[in-house]
């Protein structure tokens, strides 16, 4: 996250690339596991678009989904189970 200070990248990239790189390691064989508890894996996402943000991490978790218009990963897990399933 701190080299993607060093350039000028919109938000909406830098979400790209987190999906690219490390929500796709994340929800590596999710297929099988989805029903599983995630809050180690949520808990990565809210800290980097809280990061992302330059926000507290204590703030709404809501809120910094809405304000970057994305939904937490369990839910991207869920539309692939039923797509696959």
């Amino acid at each position: 996250m701190a080299n993607c200070y060093t350039f000028d990248l919109k938000p909406n990239i830098l979400c790209q690339l987190f999906d690219a790189f490390v929500g796709s390691v994340l929800s590596y064989g999710s297929e099988i596991w989805v029903f599983g508890k995630s809050k180690t894996i949520e808990r990565v996402h809210l800290t980097f678009c809280k990061r992302l943000l330059n926000v507290r991490q204590n703030s709404c978790h809501n809120a910094i989904y809405g304000e970057l218009g994305r939904f937490p990963l369990y839910v991207m897990r869920y539309v692939k189970m039923l797509i696959n399933g």
